[in-house]
């Protein structure tokens, strides 16, 4: 296939080999599927960094929100996303908790949707 460029600098790129790199692939197999030990050393990880990464990991949660304080890492905000059951009681949420933000959507006296927001000092 041949493309028609004009363009004398375009023209001079198109002719180049270059070789492609998925950063979505390497950021997988190096962050996610690595030990966090390993990463924090190639990387230069500080405590609270590798414990970022240790949540990012677990796979549970909708969201997750880092603040900072002079440069490093200092609360996390994980949103979960819970199974609504009938059986769901919130004062058992409530009560097994720590600092949380519990989010209930319901329909005809149904819960529909449950999420709960952890803010977690690193």
């Amino acid at each position: 296939m041949q493309i028609q460029v004009n363009n004398t600098e375009i023209q001079s790129i198109l002719r180049k080999n270059y070789i492609s790199i998925s950063l979505n692939h390497l950021f997988e197999e190096v962050i996610c599927l690595g030990r966090v030990e390993k990463v924090g050393k190639l990387f230069e990880l500080s405590e609270k960094e590798e414990k970022v990464l240790e949540y990012l990991r677990e796979n549970r949660y909708k969201s997750i929100e880092v603040t900072f304080n002079d440069g490093q890492p200092k609360l996390l905000l994980a949103t979960e996303e819970l199974k609504a059951s009938p059986n769901v009681k919130l004062i058992d949420l409530i009560i097994n908790g720590a600092y949380e933000d519990i989010k209930v959507i319901t329909e005809n006296g149904l819960i529909v949707h449950l999420e709960k927001k952890s803010k977690i000092k690193l």
